[in-house]
């Protein structure tokens, strides 16, 4: 007899429970935080910048073991050698005859943009923004190129050519990201200023464009990107940063099962508004807001996001750029960021909190 109430069936209740499990594991997944939130300053590395090509814009920093590192500004087309004294809390750089290293010839291009570094082993990587101009709009050559090259582990110093190759045809080709290549700044164009090594590949990080609140990242072999293919093998990665921001930089973590991936900075996607040679680089400016601090995620390499904090700067024209780890321990982690904007980069120890696990 029908009493005007539906009682669920068996199938009902079923798929009820796998739903409610389904979502209580989200819930405990979304919530269970790998971090404290807050970035906190620690300390500060010496550097002698009076030696730095480039010392107001700096770009890029990677490591080679624990003593050798390499630096590069987004000017000129030089890279520069560098000693990494952790105790000493200091960065030292000979003169600059003793420690650049030429990447591209002047007759070629005299600014290669280069925005990024990372190491794996004893090959250096450094990336080119593979942007135009933000003012002009141009699309100037030299700037989308991407280099390698190896260094002696004991001395840090490099040893044989320096690789040069391009993600030009990638990215052009790409049904995401190409529709935005060759575009301005402003408008959402193609943009890479992060670049991180991990298992073996790397990690390309793109500041543009930001699509619907998620960023982008290129994973790629190297002997994809510096190989002779007809067709490149790579995998891209989505982000989700929010709306209007972009990876400023990204460096690889390893430390147990749960700190697994990367940290992000970001900041701003787009950028100011030109002076008016371009008018799209003047008129409806996307992704860019006056003031926009810079922000440090944790990402796992696929689906997890995790916002860490604000990283406080001693200025608003100091824009974080590069980033290594300093040190990782089972209590926190502390980074070394450089800026562009303070001569030398103001290098800075920050430290991160990891979660106390129960």
């Amino acid at each position: 007899m029908k009493t005007g109430k539906e009682y669920p069936g068996l199938g009902d209740i079923l798929l009820l429970s796998t739903l409610t499990v389904l979502f209580a594991g989200y819930q405990a997944f979304a919530s269970a935080k790998l971090f404290e939130y807050g970035v906190h300053k620690v300390g500060e590395f010496r550097i002698n910048k009076g030696n730095i090509i480039g010392s107001r814009d700096l770009s890029g920093i990677a490591r080679v073991g624990d003593f050798h590192c390499l630096i590069g500004s987004d000017e000129g087309v030089y890279v520069q050698t560098c000693r990494f004294a952790v105790e000493r809390r200091e960065i030292i750089i000979d003169e600059p005859a003793g420690s650049r290293i030429e990447l591209l010839s002047p007759k070629i291009g005299s600014e290669i943009d280069k925005e990024a570094i990372a190491a794996i082993g004893n090959t250096y990587y450094v990336m080119g923004s593979h942007g135009v101009a933000k003012k002009s709009g141009l699309l100037m050559e030299a700037r989308h190129n991407c280099f390698c090259f190896e260094v002696d582990p004991k001395t840090g110093q490099k040893t044989g050519y320096v690789q040069r190759s391009s993600l030009q045809r990638l990215l052009r080709n790409d049904s995401v990201l190409g529709p935005y290549y060759a575009k301005v700044l402003q408008q959402r164009g193609v943009n890479i200023e992060g670049l991180a090594a991990k298992d073996g590949k790397l990690f390309i990080g793109f500041r543009s464009p930001n699509l619907g609140g998620k960023a982008h990242v290129v994973e790629i072999a190297p002997e994809e990107l510096f190989g002779d293919h007809d067709e490149t093998s790579y995998n891209l990665h989505t982000v989700v940063l929010g709306e209007g921001l972009g990876i400023r930089e990204l460096v690889a973590i390893q430390s147990g099962k749960d700190y697994n991936g990367f940290l992000i900075i970001t900041g701003n996607a787009g950028c100011e508004p030109g002076d008016g040679d371009n008018p799209d680089t003047v008129k409806d400016v996307k992704d860019w807001e006056a003031g926009r601090g810079f922000f440090l995620f944790y990402w796992n390499g696929r689906e997890r996001v995790e916002l860490i904090g604000e990283i406080p700067r001693a200025s608003e024209n100091y824009k974080a750029e590069a980033m290594t780890v300093v040190s990782d321990t089972k209590d926190a982690i502390d980074l070394l960021i450089l800026f562009d904007g303070p001569p030398g980069g103001a290098p800075t120890v920050y430290r991160i909190y990891k979660k106390k696990r129960e």
